[in-house]
């Protein structure tokens, strides 16, 4: 008597989720379901994926962490220099620097997002769960039926717990933060005055704040027009400027 034992593939793809391995050396991801989509991604040969479904061929994965994603500048506030909060609702997050990217998944209201760098009016982000790809079946074998948490693959959600409080002391042990401000001004390079002091804000009523805050992300924002909230610094008379210790600010348009 001949028994039938089902290939692992086809076990695969009765059972979606599963976890996949790609089988191939630099197997393009991308934002659809054919060679004509962006390619977001570039996956070495043993990289594990999360396969969702089929179609045409095609399976869908969970995308990377290393996967390009990007959202506009102006659905979002920055948190810190590596955090933003998205600020509308269905907010597309896209395969390029334009609206007629594909739509890799959307963000609601109030998810944070890690951010990598600001390009134009786009900042690319760290993909989470829900942004998908796609990868050519040939190019993906069956590994297990057992899904992997979204931590094991560099997808972990950011929690407010995870972010800077609003009110925390700056790191200098002379210095204490007042209660906090929001002003509105231009940003602007300042003089090299120490204390972690990089940049400072001017307001249209004349006045100048001194901003402490990395540069990884604001240097991208130098003569543009934005809201700051922080908090006054104490313990710096000697600077001509007050301090603001910056907690987030947004790109007011």
């Amino acid at each position: 008597m001949m028994l039938f034992c089902p290939s692992t593939l086809g076990w695969a793809k009765e059972h979606f989720p599963f976890l996949g391995e790609v089988s191939s050396d630099k197997v393009s991801v991308r934002a659809g379901q054919n060679v004509n989509f962006e390619r977001v991604d570039i996956l070495a040969q043993g990289t594990n994926v999360i396969v969702y479904d089929e179609q045409y061929g095609w399976y869908k994965i969970q995308l990377p962490s290393t996967a390009k994603a990007y959202v506009r500048i102006d659905y979002l506030t920055l948190e810190n220099d590596t955090i933003g909060k998205i600020t509308g609702n269905h907010v597309n997050v896209r395969a390029g620097r334009g609206v007629n990217a594909s739509a890799l998944g959307q963000l609601e209201r109030g998810k944070y997002v890690r951010l990598i760098n600001k390009m134009d009016d786009w900042f690319q982000i760290v993909p989470v769960e829900g942004m998908y790809g796609w990868v050519h079946k040939d190019f993906v074998r069956s590994k297990s039926g057992t899904v992997p948490s979204m931590e094991s693959l560099g997808l972990a959600p950011v929690t407010a717990a995870s972010i800077l409080p609003a009110g925390h002391a700056v790191d200098n042990q002379n210095q204490v933060s007042s209660p906090s401000l929001t002003v509105s001004g231009v940003i602007e390079p300042a003089l090299t005055v120490g204390n972690k002091i990089n940049y400072q804000l001017k307001t249209q009523d004349g006045k100048t704040y001194y901003l402490q805050i990395p540069p990884v992300v604001i240097g991208n924002f130098v003569h543009a027009y934005v809201r700051v909230d922080g908090n006054l610094v104490s313990g710096v008379a000697s600077l001509p400027y007050p301090v603001i210790a910056v907690q987030k600010f947004q790109l007011t348009l």
